[in-house]
């Protein structure tokens, strides 16, 4: 990877893991600075707005997960991939995806998804309408299959968006509009700016 690195084929770095005690969907990314980090917590950020079962607010850049030991093994988050592959590399986007096995903690707001070219309006399907029969009676659903390939799905569609090229995108029709905006507000939100 560090090869693909240097060849400058290598844009992104996500391992996938179930996780047993914390609920919801997650990202554990690296604790950069700045800019840096903006840019680290852009695609969980647009991860969360293509996905109501992705759970921003419960993902982790923080610098205590690039080094604490895992319980049991005593081994430390260094030997990660992604603090590994970023330590070695400095790649920016290098992150783990966590699962719940069972469920989350809270359900996203969605905007709808505009066709790009024509503006049309494209309709939802049963997982991503939370009016549909998967969310009734519940503020978090149990996590199923359907669930689990609709966050693939948002894995998908965030990396269409962080490189511009979402045919069907979501972003053109929240309050950022676009990918500028939206890196410029998590600067402000998290204090990224330089005094």
């Amino acid at each position: 990877m560090v090869q693909q690195h240097r060849n400058k084929q290598l844009y992104i770095y996500l391992d996938l893991h179930g996780h047993a005690s914390k609920k919801g969907c997650f990202i554990f990314g690296n604790s950069l600075k700045g800019e840096e980090q903006a840019a680290n917590m852009l695609f969980p950020k647009l991860i969360s707005m293509n996905c109501l079962n992705f759970d921003f607010a419960e993902s982790s850049f923080s610098e205590k997960l690039m080094s604490v030991k895992d319980k049991g093994c005593e081994l430390s988050r260094e030997g990660s991939g992604r603090v590994a592959l970023y330590k070695a590399t400095g790649l920016v986007m290098c992150y783990t995806l966590e699962c719940n096995f069972q469920t989350g903690k809270r359900v996203n707001h969605l905007q709808p998804k505009v066709v790009v070219k024509t503006g049309e309006i494209e309709p939802e399907t049963p997982i991503t309408d939370h009016s549909s029969k998967h969310y009734y009676g519940s503020q978090t659903p149990n996590y199923t299959i359907e669930v689990f390939e609709d966050v693939g799905r948002a894995v998908c569609f965030a990396l269409l968006d962080i490189i511009e090229k979402n045919p069907v995108s979501r972003l053109y029709n929240t309050q950022y509009r676009n990918l500028a905006n939206l890196k410029r507000d998590l600067c402000i939100t998290y204090s990224l700016l330089p005094p």
